[in-house]
């Protein structure tokens, strides 16, 4: 709490214990609890020049300044040899630098963190650092690795009896089954966690874990329930005055509205989440919701606005460049320009896009964006160019285990290939599109392939080639 006068800045104790707060959906109770501890240490020392450094790189970290946070707690660390006190400042160091969007740089500090505390015994600090390790390995789309950190944070958690670290435990391993597309282990898990938060009594926890299930449900397009868990998130949020999660939850609450059609909301929450992520200095989090407010103005035939808000994006890439950003934002010029009229610039943007998030590692992005080049190529007349990006959208939607995508794919390829009179080629995919959508249950996208498929039998039918029973007996299973 903090007891200061109104108007008056809080003491230094009550920004450590509500900075420790806001850590703890990312480390163990307990490691925050050390980094408090440890934090308090030094800023009880004697020399005042030291203290004061640290003492500005707190309260700058609590006010969501990250970079001038990382710049001074960095200067911090020069001034100490102690084990104790350079892992913790590390810690939240190395969280900064994931907040801002320096995944691999966060990554290298947490590897030797935790080789350090492991060497030296601090438990507590390296399960933070295999955590956060995890986290930021799921940003790089390393699932493999996030795996391999989670196994170690678990077989660590268990060895502590750290039921706080077993539920982080489990909301990680969720994640990973979302990026895997293993949406049903990932919705489970993840409410396994929600629901040891809640025994815990950790609104923290509870707000992350609500915001994932949230985006778990985006990934499934059930988009009222996204908006219901995302709203459930932003609340408890409010209530805990913590901007940073505010402002997550605003921008993807505004990406749910955007799927609904509900632009009037998407805009509001947008703007909100425009304004927190100016307040805080995220520049990579304004330039990401700048170009969703393109979108919500794109779609409402409010071009110059669109154009406006995805110039300034693009402007602050030029001073934060970022491939992922970079390459979301093309992406969102293809769809203006597609809305302007322009097929040919709005293509040449999706290339661009595609290109861009091929190199970033990120495979939903370059989805999105492979995905629309095919369909605007395609229907361009140009059949090799939307083959290629229909064949790297299948592959992805593979890796990500995307059964729609995957489905959704094999069914544009289909068409092309009847269309270029390849009726056997046609007949293949088109089978297994049906198929995919069969095992999964929708019905509506089984039969709308089913109709595609029937001119290609009666084709190869009328050429004496057709070798094979098209579909089974009961198509419905």
């Amino acid at each position: 709490m903090n007891d200061s006068p109104p108007g008056t800045p809080p003491d230094i104790n009550s920004i450590i214990t509500q900075v420790v707060v806001k850590l703890v959906p990312y480390y163990t109770e307990k490691a925050g609890e050390a980094i408090a501890s440890t934090f308090r240490r030094i800023m009880s020392g004697k020399q005042s020049a030291r203290r004061s450094r640290f003492e500005q790189g707190l309260r700058a970290y609590h006010g969501e300044a990250y970079g001038e946070a990382a710049r001074l707690l960095t200067a911090g660390l020069s001034t100490t040899r102690d084990v104790r006190e350079r892992l913790a400042v590390s810690l939240l160091l190395s969280m900064c630098l994931f907040v801002n969007g320096s995944w691999r740089d966060s990554l290298s500090m947490l590897r030797r963190i935790e080789k350090r505390s492991r060497d030296e015994g601090f438990t507590e600090f390296r399960l933070a650092a295999l955590f956060m390790g995890s986290s930021v390995n799921l940003k790089l789309g390393r699932l493999d690795d996030a795996e391999l950190w989670i196994q170690e944070a678990q077989e660590v958690s268990l060895i502590e009896r750290s039921d706080h670290g077993l539920m982080l435990v489990k909301q990680r391993r969720g994640l990973v089954g979302r990026d895997r597309g293993d949406y049903s282990a990932a919705e489970r898990l993840v409410n396994e966690a929600l629901e040891a938060a809640k025994a815990l009594d950790d609104l923290p926890c509870q707000a992350m874990l609500l915001d994932n299930l949230g985006g778990i449900y985006w990934r499934r397009h059930l988009f009222e329930k996204a908006a219901e868990h995302i709203s459930s998130s932003l609340a408890i949020e409010r209530r805990l005055n913590h901007l940073g999660g505010q402002v997550d939850a605003l921008a993807n609450l505004g990406l749910v509205s955007i799927a609904l059609e509900k632009w009037d909301e998407a805009e509001t929450a947008l703007n909100e989440a425009l304004d927190l992520d100016r307040a805080l200095g995220n520049t990579l989090g304004e330039a990401i919701v700048l170009a969703n407010l393109a979108e919500v103005y794109t779609a409402t035939g409010r071009y110059d606005d669109a154009e406006s808000r995805l110039m300034q994006a693009l402007d602050i890439l030029r001073e934060r460049p970022s491939p992922l950003h970079e390459g979301t934002i093309m992406r969102c010029i293809g769809n203006l320009e597609l809305e302007r009229g322009d097929s040919r610039a709005a293509i040449n943007n999706y290339q661009a896009a595609a290109d861009i998030l091929r190199k970033s590692g990120d495979k939903f992005e370059e989805g999105r964006a492979q995905l629309s080049l095919g369909l605007e190529q395609g229907r361009a007349g140009d059949s090799v160019g939307a083959w290629e990006a229909f064949q790297r959208y299948l592959v992805l939607s593979e890796e990500l285990g995307d059964w729609e995508g995957t489905a959704a794919a094999l069914n544009y390829l289909g068409r092309i290939a009847a269309h270029g009179h390849n009726f056997h080629q046609a007949k293949d995919l088109l089978l297994e599109s049906i198929r995919t959508y069969q095992e999964h249950g929708a019905e509506d996208d089984q039969q709308r392939v089913m109709s595609e498929l029937m001119p290609v039998t009666l084709q190869l039918d009328a050429m004496g080639e057709l070798d094979v029973e098209p579909l089974p007996a009961d198509p419905l299973g």
